[in-house]
């Protein structure tokens, strides 16, 4: 059975806070033989590159923004959720992959936001 491979992208409001999760997130893909790309960006490019991921997750200085960006990603058929604020701060790369990976596949997964 070939293992599915997942594409997330991850924005805020310079690409440079998630950058830090980013890592966080690939370390416990490799660890868990979890196939990911995963990069992290402006939230201004969003819509110049969100056609080539699965899911796109918002980060919590942003949340603002997610009502609009939902509402655009679903038009386009892409997932989107917000990053919850007590992951983001602790950088809990491996709780945000389970949760988005989860998502991505559909199974029951409300939010990856957590507050």
């Amino acid at each position: 059975m070939k293992n599915k491979f997942y594409k997330i992208l991850i924005a805020c409001s310079s690409g440079m806070s998630t950058s830090i999760l980013v890592n966080s997130m690939l370390e416990h893909a490799k660890n868990n033989r979890i196939n990911v790309v995963i990069d992290a960006i402006s939230e201004s490019n969003i819509r110049k590159v969100c056609n080539q991921y699965d899911l796109v997750l918002i980060a919590p200085q942003i949340n603002h923004l997610f009502d609009f960006y939902q509402k655009y990603l679903a038009d386009v058929g892409i997932k989107t959720s917000i990053i919850g604020s007590f992951d983001f701060r602790i950088m809990d790369g491996g709780s945000v992959l389970i949760k988005a990976k989860n998502l991505i596949e559909k199974k029951e997964v409300k939010y990856v936001y957590n507050g």
